[in-house]
């Protein structure tokens, strides 16, 4: 059955938004848990403990994916290009620091899932609802608009 207030791409829209504001708003969240007092340097002493490499530039790198990242998708600005650090951070913390695929295991599932969702929004794009629609419609923003 048709709904005949909206058409198909409004209710894409709306999905889009939907899942942008949970996934970014989760990726703000986990990343904020990592610059709390103290929070960092654990991260820290983790990811030495798994072997990365450069584990602190690696630390701050993968916060601020999951902050800036988290951001930009929430709001649909920059949102294509901040994909790709969050991917990448996503499938190191599924693939590499998460191991198990159910929360009893380690949580891997949850890390390669958001992998997932911003590989394909990154893909599909923010959709219509985002902050760039909503603070100006000049050339200059549409083409960020679309990265």
């Amino acid at each position: 059955m048709t709904d005949s207030t909206q058409t198909a791409p409004e209710r894409i829209d709306v999905s889009l938004l939907a899942i942008r504001l949970m996934v970014g708003g989760g990726l703000i969240f986990h990343g904020i848990l990592k610059v709390l007092p103290g929070a960092m340097d654990g991260f820290i002493a983790y990811n030495t403990s798994l072997g990365i490499p450069l584990p602190a530039l690696g630390s701050y790198l993968a916060t601020f994916a999951e902050i800036g990242g988290g951001l930009a998708i929430a709001t649909g600005v920059l949102s294509r290009i901040s994909g790709v650090p969050v991917v990448f951070t996503m499938l190191v913390a599924g693939l590499v620091a998460h191991t198990g695929f159910n929360i009893e295991t380690g949580g891997g599932e949850y890390a390669l899932t958001l992998a997932v969702i911003v590989a394909a929004l990154s893909w599909s794009g923010p959709g219509r609802l985002t902050a760039w629609r909503f603070f100006g419609s000049s050339a200059a923003v549409s083409k960020l608009a679309r990265l």
